[in-house]
């Protein structure tokens, strides 16, 4: 059963910061390919959940060999996917009507770009600002 992270912003932020660099990557790759409205998923895959969803839009053994490596060296295997608004409140759905209506009708604000998050149990939702242009 998944829950939506009400209270652990600290965790929420931990995981945006340590990611930002992966996540603006996957969002960049959206933008390129003309994506309306992408969403970026960040997928701790030790999450069963996480783990499913990867694997439906992986559909192949790559998800489990990049666990099993990720755990080799001792690390949390997190990846990034990039997709359609429309296309991530399908995956998310069933795990959250309420997220998926905010992935499907709120725009993110300017400057930035929506992020779904799971991971431990849980889902979370967030804008991650996008950086500075310079």
């Amino acid at each position: 059963m998944i829950t939506t992270l009400k209270d652990d912003s600290q965790r929420l932020y931990e995981l945006l910061e340590v990611f930002a660099d992966r996540m603006y990557a996957a969002y960049l790759k959206a933008v390129d390919k003309n994506m309306e409205e992408p969403v970026v998923l960040l997928l701790d895959l030790d999450d069963p959940v996480a783990e499913s969803i990867a694997v439906s839009v992986q559909q192949d053994n790559e998800v489990e060999n990049f666990v099993k490596n990720v755990h080799g060296i001792g690390g949390v295997p997190f990846v990034t996917w990039h997709m359609s608004a429309a296309q991530a409140a399908r995956l998310l759905e069933p795990l959250d009507s309420n997220l998926a209506n905010v992935v499907r009708h709120q725009a993110p604000p300017a400057g930035s770009f929506t992020v779904a998050v799971i991971s431990r149990d849980t889902l979370m939702l967030t804008f991650a600002s996008l950086p500075p242009v310079e």
